[in-house]
């Protein structure tokens, strides 16, 4: 058991270079793309896929971050509310709504939400795409398979991704103003109020970034696991899980890190 903790230690900086690795190889791909040395038939067919991803992690798991959004308004109003109105601090139920929906707890269940649904879906197909070689096939005749397949989902992802990020964290504050009059002996104009005042730039700007950073990291840990598939049918479903835990494991480092520098 020890050895195999020393292991994974020590392997733990290779493991990260492999996937700074496959970021870079994505946006030097990228970069190809778009300044035109792939062709305008090749940014067309990029585009479709990009679309794509968008339409799939964005537009059909819209409904799924607003519930999300108002599942969190009525824990943050049966919890939250109710105990700082416990003390007699009702008034600063805007900061906490603030530190822990628009900087904290939003960015990530978006996060844990893209996924559950793109991550793995992601992995999946590459993986399958990997097995029946048609990867090798891409390769075989002249196409760059990370601009054909991981440029656009880096991007639909990424981009998908900020915008359930702050589809979800405006469903909350609706959902606070909708429960608000269930509420006894609160003043809903006041409360409204309140809600706005404690909206800073700064909080709206730090839900912004992490939506983009948690974005572009699911893809590449998704994409990684998906293009260094073995051959083998069995590796499929352990790929997506290895996908699945990794991602998390990277969005988590982020949120810690973000929350490191933004407060230090």
């Amino acid at each position: 058991m020890i050895s195999d903790l020393g292991a994974r230690f020590w392997g733990l900086p290779e493991a990260l270079g492999r996937r700074a690795n496959m970021l870079g190889r994505v946006l030097a791909s990228a970069y190809r793309l778009y300044v035109g040395r792939y062709g305008l038939s090749a940014v067309r067919v990029s585009k479709r896929v990009l679309m794509a991803q968008i339409w799939f992690t964005g537009v059909q798991a819209l409904v799924l971050a607003c519930g999300a959004g108002l599942a969190l308004a009525g824990v943050m109003m049966g919890v939250g509310y109710r105990t700082l109105a416990g003390f007699g601090a009702q008034r600063d139920f805007g900061d906490l709504m603030r530190l822990v929906v628009l900087t904290e707890f939003g960015p990530l269940l978006t996060a844990l939400i893209v996924i559950g649904r793109s991550g793995t879906a992601i992995t999946t197909e590459l993986a399958g795409m990997r097995l029946n070689q048609e990867i090798d096939a891409l390769e075989a005749h002249g196409v760059n398979p990370f601009a054909y397949l991981a440029v656009p989902r880096l991007f639909g992802v990424a981009s998908a991704n900020l915008a359930l990020t702050l589809f979800l964290v405006a469903s909350t504050y609706l959902g606070c103003v909708l429960l608000a009059p269930l509420m006894p002996a609160l003043s809903v104009p006041i409360f409204v109020r309140d809600l706005g005042t404690a909206i800073v730039p700064g909080a709206i700007g730090r839900c912004a970034v992490k939506g983009l950073l948690f974005g572009l990291a699911i893809p590449v840990v998704t994409l990684y696991h998906g293009f260094t598939l073995k051959q083998d049918v069995n590796e499929i479903p352990r790929a997506a899980t290895r996908a699945v835990v990794g991602a998390m494991t990277v969005v988590f480092a982020l949120d810690a890190l973000v929350a490191f520098a933004t407060h230090g």
